[in-house]
């Protein structure tokens, strides 16, 4: 019986210390707003991204599903309306939000200031 190493595609693994510096990124707009990719998927051993979101009130992406991909949202200052099929929540600064994939979800800043 013949074995194959499926451990490298089943179950990838970072292989080495990766570090974006604030400021640091591949800095591009998203719907009229400034995203910073720290970490894109082609550069993830496991398919992980992290994007930095710099918005003024009002700003977040229109009721979309993410197929494959779960979503983590980490709020750095001011407060987000998130919304996931039927629940809705505001979250402030510091809270972690999971979002998973598959069903519809938007979320809107709702802080006072632009940039927070």
């Amino acid at each position: 019986m013949a074995t194959t190493d499926t451990q490298s595609t089943l179950n990838p693994t970072m292989t080495e210390l990766e570090a974006v510096e604030p400021g640091g990124g591949d800095h591009r707009l998203f719907l009229n707003h400034l995203a910073s990719v720290k970490v894109s998927v082609g550069e993830s051993a496991t398919q992980m991204s992290a994007v930095e979101f710099t918005a003024p009130r009002g700003f977040g992406p229109p009721l979309h599903a993410h197929l494959e991909e779960d979503e983590i949202m980490y709020v750095l200052d001011g407060e987000m309306r998130v919304d996931l099929g039927e629940e809705s929540r505001v979250v402030t600064k510091g809270a972690v939000v999971s979002l998973p994939h598959g069903t519809p979800t938007s979320s809107r800043c709702s802080v006072t200031r632009p940039g927070s």
